[in-house]
């Protein structure tokens, strides 16, 4: 339901909103329809390695500002 909802902004945005219609028409907005995933089935699905990553990714990200 909530996915759904999620879903359809793009479109209720389209509707009402002119500057928003503006934007995708010259190309400055790309309406995007992937599908919507939230983090936490990420990390239902994947498990420990997606915060096993996300931390060595962190600890990279400090190391590459220290240098």
């Amino acid at each position: 339901m909530i996915k759904g909802i999620i879903r359809s902004i793009d479109d209720l945005v389209m509707r009402d909103n002119t500057t928003y219609r503006n934007a995708v028409r010259f190309g400055v907005v790309v309406p995007n329809k992937m599908p919507i995933k939230f983090n936490f089935e990420k990390i239902l699905e994947y498990g420990n390695d997606v915060t096993e990553k996300f931390l060595i990714r962190l600890e990279t990200e400090e190391l590459n500002q220290q240098n």
